[in-house]
């Protein structure tokens, strides 16, 4: 569980991330930039595909995690535990009821 703890707190960084290259390249598209946000477009789609699929990895965490707090057996770091709680809605806010 420790280790999927730290990949779901990676994924969640890749998202806060492709949402901040999200709304840079949809400023970069109104002002009428063209072209790649980074000069490594294969790290951006790797950080993009990380990001969004963390909204599923974290539900999986999040869910997963009640189970075994439940029981009594959630031995986890808690400032990692946190972030990735706290992430999860925010993630929910983001992909379902945003506007960009």
């Amino acid at each position: 569980m420790k280790v999927f703890n730290k990949l779901v707190f990676i994924c969640n960084i890749a998202c806060i991330v492709t949402a901040i290259l999200r709304l840079v390249e949809i400023q970069r598209k109104a002002t009428g930039v063209n072209g790649h946000l980074t000069p490594l477009p294969p790290i951006e789609g790797i950080v993009a595909i990380l990001g969004y699929g963390a909204i599923f990895i974290n539900f999986i965490f999040v869910l997963t995690f009640i189970i075994l707090s439940l029981k009594g057996k959630a031995i986890l770091p808690k400032w990692i535990t946190y972030f990735n709680v706290i992430m999860f809605p925010l993630q929910v806010w983001y992909f379902f009821f945003s506007k960009f």
